[in-house]
C-alpha cells in the first residue's frame, strides 16, 4: 500500500504544480439595451462594468457601427476596485443622422482583453412642421386688403408658438396675426393690408413661420391694382335675374371711366358679402364690358334677394344695381332655368360675345 500512497502523493505535487489562477476580466452590461432618440437629441444608457479575477485598469469605450453624427462619451472608464463600477454613458445624435434603426455594438478594450454589448438605437425625427397657404396669388387694390388661409401642420409631435413675417414686401404691405399657437393642425386666416402708396405691380413674397431654430416659408404673390378712379361708372345690362338651384346665369356690366383696375363683389342690401351666388370674373379694367358669371349655390333658399354687384373697397359713386329707387332683385325661383329677365342694355351692348354655353342675353 505505501507504493501506491507515495505515488498519489507525487501526482497530486505534479498537478499542482501546473495549476495556474484564473486571468483577470471584465463584464458588461447596459442599461437599457436600447434607446429612442429624435434627431438632434442624446440618449443615455448606464454601464455596468464588474471586475473578475482581480481586474483593474482604464477601460476604454467604442461604438461599432454607428452611423455619422452619431458619439459616444465618455470614451474611457477606471476600474480600481473588486467592485463594480456603474457610468451613465451619452449618446449624442445630429440632426442630420437619418430617421431609422441602428443595430450598434459597445465595445469595451482594455490591453489584449476585448468585451463587446449590443445597443439597439431608433433615430426618430425631430419636431417640425410645415405651412402652406391658399390661396398662393392676391390681387389687392391700393388701400384693400388680401385675406389667404395659412395652414400649419405639425410633425413629430411639435408643438409651440410661430412667429410669422412677411419677406419682400414693399413698405406699406403689412401682415396680421404675427402669432399663432400650434397645438395640433391649425388654420388661421391672415390679413395683407396694402397701404395708399403701395405702387401697383406684382411682388414675390414669402410667408416665413419660425419657432426656436426652425424656419419654414411659403410662396406668396401679391398683385398691387391701381385705386380705380373716382370718376367711373357701372351699369348691368339687365337688373333682375332668374337661377334654378345650383343654376347659372351671364348679365353684362358696362364700365366706364378713367382707367386703373376694379375689384368686383357681390353684396346684399346692407353691403355684406352674399356668398351663396358666386361671381366671376372678381375684378376688371376701367373702362371695360365684362360678362358676369351667377352661380347659384344648391342650398340657396327660393325666394328674392335685392343684390349688387359693387366693387370691393366701396370705391367710387356708382356700383351696379343701384339706383335712385335702390337695388334691383334678384331671383331664384324653383325649376326655373338661368336666363336674363328685363332690362335694357346701355349703349355699346351686344358687340362682345358670352362664354361658350352663357344664355344670350336677350330676354
Amino acid at each position: 500500500m505505501r507504493p501506491l500512497w507515495v505515488a498519489l502523493l507525487l501526482t497530486a505535487l505534479l498537478l499542482g504544480g501546473c495549476w495556474q489562477a484564473p486571468a483577470p476580466d471584465v463584464d458588461l452590461r447596459l442599461t437599457p439595451s436600447s434607446l429612442e432618440v429624435q434627431q438632434g437629441g442624446t440618449g443615455t444608457p448606464t454601464l455596468t462594468l464588474t471586475p473578475q479575477n482581480g481586474f483593474t485598469g482604464t477601460v476604454t469605450l467604442s461604438l461599432q457601427g454607428a452611423p455619422s453624427g452619431v458619439t459616444l462619451s465618455p470614451t474611457s472608464v477606471n476600474v480600481t476596485g473588486p467592485g463594480p463600477v456603474t457610468r451613465v454613458l451619452t449618446l449624442n445624435v445630429a440632426s442630420s443622422v437619418a430617421p431609422g434603426p441602428y443595430p450598434l455594438t459597445l465595445r469595451a478594450t482594455s490591453g489584449s482583453l476585448t468585451k463587446t454589448v449590443n445597443l439597439s438605437l431608433t433615430v426618430t425625427g425631430a419636431p417640425n412642421f410645415t405651412l402652406s397657404l391658399n390661396p398662393t396669388s392676391l390681387s389687392v387694390p391700393q388701400g384693400g386688403s388680401g385675406t389667404p388661409t395659412l395652414t400649419l401642420t405639425p410633425q413629430n409631435g411639435f408643438t409651440g408658438t410661430v412667429t410669422l413675417s412677411l419677406q419682400g414686401a414693399p413698405a406699406g404691405v403689412t401682415l396680421n396675426p404675427t402669432q399663432v399657437a400650434v397645438n395640433g393642425p391649425t388654420t388661421q386666416t391672415l390679413t395683407l393690408n396694402v397701404g395708399t402708396g403701395v405702387n401697383p405691380g406684382t411682388y414675390p413674397l414669402k410667408v416665413r413661420g419660425t419657432a426656436g431654430s426652425l424656419v419654414r416659408e411659403a410662396d406668396l404673390t401679391l398683385t398691387v391694382q391701381s385705386t380705380p378712379s373716382s370718376d367711373f361708372s357701372m351699369v348691368l345690362e339687365s337688373d333682375t335675374l332668374s337661377l334654378a338651384p345650383g343654376g347659372t346665369a351671364y348679365v353684362r356690366l358696362s364700365v366706364t371711366g378713367n382707367g386703373g383696375t376694379l375689384t368686383l363683389q357681390l353684396v346684399d342690401g346692407q353691403g355684406n358679402p352674399f356668398t351663396p351666388v358666386a361671381l366671376s370674373p372678381t375684378s376688371t379694367p376701367i373702362p371695360s364690358a365684362p360678362n358676369l358669371e351667377l352661380q347659384a349655390s344648391p342650398s340657396l333658399a327660393p325666394g328674392t334677394y335685392p343684390l349688387k354687384v359693387h366693387p370691393d373697397q366701396g370705391s367710387g359713386p356708382h356700383p351696379a344695381g343701384q339706383r335712385a329707387d335702390g337695388p334691383k332683385p334678384f331671383h331664384r325661383q324653383g325649376g326655373v332655368g338661368p336666363r336674363r329677365l328685363k332690362g335694357t342694355p346701355p349703349p355699346g351692348f351686344g358687340e362682345g360675345s358670352p362664354p361658350p354655353g352663357a344664355p344670350s342675353g336677350k330676354p
